[in-house]
């Protein structure tokens, strides 16, 4: 698998970072195809708080060439550790990239997800990840803790992001499988060439959350993201509403603010040295506020976007590429 270097962090204020573990406000659990799926609220994203479970259960072939055993016949088909299906109702199902993305290739498609959800981009795990430490360490606070499920020692896991990951392994792309109970694997609907796909990876024995990249007959774990959530949109207790977009950006950054009553605004973009590019100032503004940034003339990097009103600081990280 090969190791991919873009990060994308949001750093979220302290009241919801307090909201860890918290399941997401206007759907704390839904039902779809069956099967009841609890959310947990991360940040500005809700995701599922478990590995999805959806479709007929297929048998895996074992061959010395790459291949898949589903195919674009308007059914969900998923795989089960093993070949055995009793593993998907406590690891999920494993699919395909294909299978899983619905037979699309549109970053970010709904794909076998429930509508409302979708299959989440690179960028999007990215957000997840970097707003719990970063790559290296963030499968502490993604891997459930203790070793019932996770193989012996489950370095490090403490699961206090809420979001649960459980080791279900893989499907190998010769039809075998490999690491229950010492790999999570997720995919995100993001290719990485025609034959490759981008996954994001845990292991039982590590700290890490890796960025990686597999062929997309492999099959792996899906968790469902909720339609923008990911954006980098935010709500303090006054109900205001912060979307800061694209991200990652070819450098012009759109902001577009709500605010419910007149509040001194301040605009702050600095590197992630300290050092300040760009500042903005409005003196009791209320309203919509509405702001494109261009920073085309930045090195491509990581930037500290932070938002201060009277009553609240936002501060995000954004990357230009």
């Amino acid at each position: 698998m090969r190791k991919l270097a873009l990060i994308v962090v949001l750093i979220i204020p302290l009241s919801f970072i307090a909201k860890a573990q918290q399941p997401c406000p206007d759907v704390p659990y839904l039902e779809y195809g069956g099967q009841i799926y609890n959310t947990v609220q991360i940040g500005a994203q809700c995701w599922m708080k478990e590995n999805l479970n959806i479709g007929t259960f297929v048998q895996s072939t074992a061959s010395s060439v790459a291949h898949s055993n589903v195919t674009n016949n308007g059914i969900i088909e998923k795989y089960g550790y093993g070949n055995d299906s009793n593993y998907c109702a406590i690891y999920g199902g494993l699919y395909d990239w294909n299978e899983a993305m619905g037979y699309s290739t549109s970053e970010s498609a709904q794909g076998i997800c429930p509508a409302g959800w979708h299959i989440p981009s690179a960028g999007e795990w990215d957000i997840l990840v970097n707003s719990l430490g970063g790559e290296n360490s963030a499968g502490c606070n993604m891997k459930e803790a203790g070793t019932v499920h996770w193989a012996d020692p489950n370095f490090c896991a403490d699961n206090s992001s809420g979001f649960t990951a459980l080791p279900g392994a893989m499907r190998r792309f010769t039809g075998t499988f490999f690491d229950i109970d010492s790999s999570a694997l997720f995919w995100t609907s993001t290719q990485s060439g025609s034959v490759n796909a981008k996954v994001r990876y845990l292991d039982y024995s590590v700290s890490f959350a890796r960025n990686d990249s597999a062929k997309k007959v492999y099959g792996f774990s899906v968790r469902c993201i909720k339609d923008d959530s990911g954006t980098g949109s935010l709500k303090n207790e006054n109900k205001s509403y912060i979307d800061i977009f694209p991200n990652p950006s070819n450098g012009i950054i759109n902001i577009k603010y709500t605010l419910n009553k007149a509040t001194n605004l301040l605009i702050q973009i600095s590197t992630l040295n300290g050092e300040i590019i760009y500042s903005e100032q409005h003196n009791q503004y209320i309203g919509e506020f509405r702001k494109s940034i261009d920073l085309k003339g930045q090195p491509k990097a990581c930037y500290l976007i932070k938002i201060i009103t009277n009553e609240d600081i936002y501060t995000m990280q954004i990357i230009l590429k």
